[in-house]
């Protein structure tokens, strides 16, 4: 199972504040003898004479049920150990052929023993990484692959939108006179005990008063205050009917965010 590292989750997340994740314009492979971090620092990267990272490029982004997964769409050969070089137990997708910075890491299914006899290689889609059921739509999780891929991801303002149903499956925003997305403010992303980062909304917010918008059961994080894309939704604890001047609320701290 892939991870991403604390940097790579910070980038992503910080779009939903507005700043706008910028695309390496290619990414690279690069072996590694022991595990990366969370943080994106330690870990031995392979250091034999001749080694050197080696470009890496993906196939367009492809769901499966709520997975959406991206590969390699070409073999990935490495120069040939000089001897006997350790064995490589990790790979590590890098935003620069040297230095730079740890974006993705995956412990390898199969250990590469790294000699003389043969050219380290991964064929076509040996490298799969994966972004898993959780609360961000199919479209945003195409987002973030992509950037992958060299595409940049915009920084926007979010708002929360009322929807009766799931937004990925046939649900509607609601509406009628008054309706209007709340506006959502998120605080810098921090790393929780589960080492992911997340971010969580800093302001309290309330609706206009209800005149028959229809019920409420799932909230959706959109990327603008009108029109726009759905990023983000979750289903609420119950379904609340909005009509007859009813509110909805919004606590600080009640909507989180975060990479899987």
């Amino acid at each position: 199972m892939s991870a991403m590292t604390n940097g790579f989750e910070t980038t992503i997340l910080n779009t939903f504040r507005g700043t706008a994740a910028t695309a390496p314009q290619n990414v690279y492979l690069a072996l590694f003898l022991s595990s990366p971090t969370e943080s994106g620092t330690a870990g031995m990267e392979v250091n034999y004479s001749g080694y050197v990272r080696q470009k890496i490029t993906f196939s367009a982004p492809a769901a499966s049920g709520t997975d959406v997964s991206i590969q390699n769409n070409a073999l990935i050969t490495f120069p040939t150990p000089p001897g006997a070089s350790g064995t490589a137990t990790y790979g590590a997708i890098m935003d620069d052929i040297s230095g730079g910075d740890v974006l993705v890491y995956c412990q390898l299914n199969s250990p590469i023993a790294l000699t003389s006899e043969v050219s380290p290689r991964l064929d076509e889609g040996d490298v799969k990484l994966v972004i898993s059921a959780g609360n961000f739509t199919a479209n945003f999780k195409n987002k973030i692959l992509n950037y992958l891929r060299g595409t940049n991801i915009a920084g926007f303002e979010p708002h929360l939108a009322l929807y009766d149903g799931s937004p990925e499956e046939g649900g509607a925003e609601l509406s009628g006179s008054g309706y209007a997305r709340l506006p959502l403010i998120f605080g810098a992303p921090s790393e929780q005990v589960s080492g992911q980062m997340e971010i969580r909304n800093t302001n309290a917010a309330q609706s206009n008063a209800a005149i028959a918008w229809g019920t409420w059961a799932y909230g959706a994080v959109m990327d603008a205050e009108t029109s726009g894309n759905c990023v983000a939704y979750k289903a609420n604890a119950g379904q609340y009917v909005m009509d007859s001047g009813a509110k909805a609320y919004i606590d600080a701290n009640s909507i989180s965010m975060a990479v899987n």
